[in-house]
C-alpha cells in the first residue's frame, strides 16, 4: 500500500465523520429553528386575529341574547294584553301552514 492510498482513505473517513447522525440532527434542528423564526410573525398574527374574533363573537352573542329577550318580552306583553287576538292569529297561521304543507305533498 502506498502513501497516496492511505490519504484518500483518510479523506473519505473525514467526509463520513461530518455526516454523522449527531451532525445531521444538529443541521435539522438548525433548519427547524430557522423555519420557526420565520413563521413566528404569521403565527402571532393568526393568534391575535383569533382572539379578536372570539371577543367579537362573545359581544355579538350578548347582543343577540339581549335582543331576543326584548322581543320575547314584547311578545309576552302583547299576548297578555290581547289574548283573543293572539289565539286567532295562531289559528290562522296554523291553517295557512297546514294548507301549504298539504299542497306540496300532492
Amino acid at each position: 500500500m502506498d502513501a497516496t492510498s492511505d490519504l484518500s482513505f483518510d479523506n473519505n473517513q473525514n467526509k463520513n465523520l461530518s455526516n454523522t447522525p449527531k451532525n445531521r440532527n444538529t443541521n435539522l434542528h438548525d433548519a427547524i429553528d430557522k423555519v420557526a423564526e420565520k413563521a413566528k410573525p404569521a403565527i402571532d398574527s393568526l393568534a391575535q386575529s383569533a382572539h379578536r374574533n372570539v371577543e367579537l363573537l362573545a359581544f355579538r352573542a350578548a347582543q343577540l341574547e339581549d335582543t331576543s329577550r326584548r322581543y320575547l318580552g314584547a311578545g309576552k306583553n302583547y299576548i297578555q294584553s290581547h289574548p283573543l287576538m293572539s289565539v286567532g292569529a295562531v289559528l290562522v297561521l296554523s291553517f295557512a301552514v297546514s294548507k301549504l304543507i298539504c299542497t306540496r305533498h300532492k
